[in-house]
C-alpha cells in the first residue's frame, strides 16, 4: 500500500445519531460538531492534552481582563474574506434574547466583542479566567450575508441551518438530519483536503455494520459494544476503542428526602458491582467512573471507589432505620418506601442494559426499581422540570465547559438536575474558574473529584468506550479521545483502492 498520500477519491462514513443544526450559535450533537469544525473552523479548539490548537486565529495577546486575537487569512466559499466582524456577530447573536439560554450563559462576563479592524478581534471581559478564555473559541457567521442584526431563530431555519456557508477546507453540498456530504475546497485559505468528497450518513447500528461488511461504508463511529464485538474477527477491519470522554451514572433527585439521605446513596453504590458491570457491557474496554471528571478533562485519576459490598450496604441501611417493617420485601422508614422509577431515554441500548443491571443489584438490597423508558423529548423535559426520582444519564464533559453548569448549587436551571448543593464544592468551583492551568489547578480538580464522589449525588457507573472501525484502505487517520474526525482533511485513500465515482 502506498505510504505517500494520493489526493482524490471519496469515503463513506456512518454515524449512529442524526445530524443537528449546522450553525455555530447553539450547542450541537458531538458528531455534528466533529464535522462542522472542518466547515466553519473556530478560533481554536482544545486538544486531548488540554492545550489549544489555534485554527482561525493566532495565539491571543491577553490585555487584562480582555483578549486580543489576530485572524489568519481565510475565505468564505463565495470569495469574501473572513473578518473579525464575522466572529463579533457570532457572539452578538448568542447574546441575543432569542438565543438559547444555556448558550447565553457562556458570555455572562463578556462586556463586548469588538472588531478593531478586519483581522483584529477584541474580547472585552468583565473578568479574565480560564473558562472565559476557552469560551472565546467561537466559529464565525458570515456577516456579509446575514447582516448586522440577524434574528437567531432564523439561523435554525432552512437553508441556513442545513447548508451553511463554508470558510474551512470542506464545504457542505448536501445536508439533512440523516445525510451530510462534504466536498473539498481549493480556495479557502486552508491546505486543501486530500479527499474530494466525504459522505456521512446516520444509520442504525445493525445497518451500519452490514454496510461495512459489504464494503459500502469505510468507517463506522461510536459503535455499541455488541456490534463492535461482531466486527472483531472481520478481515481488514481496524477496531479501536477510546476511553475517557464520557461516563454513565444514575442521577438522584436530591430534593426527594429518600435520596437526600447520604446513607441511601452510599448503600446503593456499594450494592452495584460497577467493575463487573463495566466488564460485561464494554467488552472489558471501559473503566469505572470515579467522580464527575474524566481523563479528557486532564485529570489522570486513580481515586479509589466504594467497594462492592452487599453485606455492608445492608448494615448501613439497617443502622439508619431503613428496614422492611411491613414485611413486603421493600425497605421503608417513616412511611417512605425505597421503591422508585428509574428513567431511561428510548433507543439507547447501553443505558437500558445499565438500568436493568442496577435494578437487579438494588433488588438484592430490598430496594425496588422500575425502569421506565421514555421518548427522548419527554426524558429531558422531565429532567429540566425536576420531575423524576432517578434517571440513567450519560455525560460528555468538554474541556472549557464550565463545571459550574453541572455542579454549582445555583445551576439548577442548567444541568444540575438533581439539585446538588454543597458549599465546599461551590467554593472549589469558584477557585477553579479563576485558576490558571498548572499544578494548583490539578490539585483543585483532584479535590473536586474526591469531594463530589464522597457525596454520591450520582451513582457513578463507568466510562463508556467509543468503538470505531476503519476499513484498511482509510489512511492518514489520527483519531483522539475527543474526536474520531480530528484530522479529517488529512485522510486519504490509495488510488488503486478507490471506488468508481458515480
Amino acid at each position: 500500500m502506498p505510504v505517500t498520500p494520493e489526493p482524490g477519491g471519496s469515503l463513506a462514513i456512518a454515524i449512529l445519531e442524526p445530524f443537528d443544526f449546522l450553525t455555530p450559535v447553539r450547542a450541537v450533537r458531538p458528531a455534528t460538531e466533529e464535522f462542522m469544525v472542518h466547515v466553519t473552523p473556530p478560533l481554536g479548539r482544545v486538544t486531548e492534552q488540554g492545550d489549544i490548537q489555534w485554527l482561525m486565529a493566532r495565539a491571543p495577546r491577553p490585555l487584562q481582563p480582555g483578549l486580543l486575537f489576530r485572524l489568519r487569512p481565510a475565505f468564505w466559499e463565495d470569495g469574501v474574506p473572513v473578518t473579525a466582524a464575522d466572529f463579533a456577530l457570532t457572539v452578538h447573536v448568542m447574546l441575543h434574547p432569542g438565543a438559547p439560554g444555556h448558550e447565553r450563559s457562556r458570555y455572562g462576563l463578556v462586556r463586548d466583542v469588538v472588531a478593531l479592524d478586519d483581522s483584529t478581534l477584541y474580547f472585552d471581559l468583565l473578568e479574565f479566567s480560564r473558562e472565559r478564555f476557552r469560551d472565546a473559541l467561537i466559529a464565525p457567521l458570515p456577516a456579509h450575508v446575514l447582516g448586522p442584526d440577524p434574528d437567531p431563530r432564523h439561523l435554525y431555519e432552512w437553508p441556513v441551518s442545513r447548508k451553511p456557508l463554508s470558510c474551512g477546507p470542506f464545504r457542505v453540498v448536501e445536508s439533512s438530519t440523516d445525510t451530510l456530504v462534504l466536498e473539498r475546497r481549493e480556495d479557502s485559505g486552508w491546505p486543501p483536503p486530500r479527499l474530494d468528497r466525504v459522505i456521512v450518513r446516520s444509520l442504525e447500528p445493525e445497518i451500519a455494520v452490514q454496510q461495512f461488511r459489504d464494503g459500502a461504508v469505510d468507517v463506522v463511529d461510536a459503535l455499541p459494544a455488541a456490534q463492535a464485538e461482531a466486527l472483531r474477527g472481520v478481515r481488514e477491519a481496524r477496531l479501536l476503542a477510546f476511553v475517557g470522554a464520557s461516563y454513565l451514572y444514575v442521577g438522584w433527585n436530591l430534593r426527594d428526602a429518600r435520596f437526600g439521605d447520604l446513607t441511601v446513596r452510599r448503600a446503593a453504590a456499594m450494592a452495584v458491582d460497577v467493575e463487573r458491570l463495566c466488564r460485561d457491557l464494554t467488552l472489558g474496554q471501559g473503566d469505572v467512573a470515579r467522580g464527575p471528571l474524566v481523563p479528557v478533562l486532564g485529570l489522570p485519576d486513580t481515586s479509589s471507589v466504594l467497594p462492592h459490598d452487599l453485606k455492608q450496604a445492608r448494615a448501613l441501611l439497617d443502622a439508619a432505620g431503613w428496614q422492611d417493617h411491613d414485611r413486603d420485601g421493600i425497605r421503608d422508614r417513616g412511611g417512605a418506601r425505597l421503591a422508585f422509577n428509574l428513567l431511561v431515554p428510548e433507543n439507547d441500548a447501553l443505558r437500558e442494559q445499565s438500568a436493568a443491571a442496577v435494578a437487579r443489584a438494588l433488588r438484592d438490597l430490598e430496594i425496588e426499581v422500575s425502569v421506565r423508558v421514555l421518548v427522548v423529548e419527554e426524558f429531558y423535559a422531565r429532567l429540566q422540570r425536576g420531575a423524576f426520582e432517578a434517571y440513567l444519564g450519560q455525560w460528555f464533559p468538554r474541556r472549557g465547559q464550565p463545571l459550574e453548569d453541572v455542579w454549582h448549587s445555583e445551576a439548577t436551571d442548567r444541568f444540575n438536575y438533581g439539585g446538588f448543593n454543597d458549599p465546599g464544592v461551590d467554593s472549589l468551583l469558584v477557585r477553579l474558574r479563576l485558576e490558571q492551568p498548572g499544578p494548583s489547578e490539578e490539585e483543585l480538580l483532584a479535590a473536586l473529584q474526591r469531594r463530589v464522589y464522597a457525596q454520591q449525588p450520582y451513582l457513578f457507573l463507568f466510562q463508556e468506550p467509543r468503538f470505531t472501525v476503519f476499513a484498511a484502505r482509510v489512511q492518514g487517520v489520527r483519531p483522539t479521545v475527543l474526536s474520531t474526525f480530528w484530522n479529517l482533511p488529512e485522510w486519504w485513500v490509495p488510488r488503486a483502492q478507490r471506488s468508481p465515482e458515480p
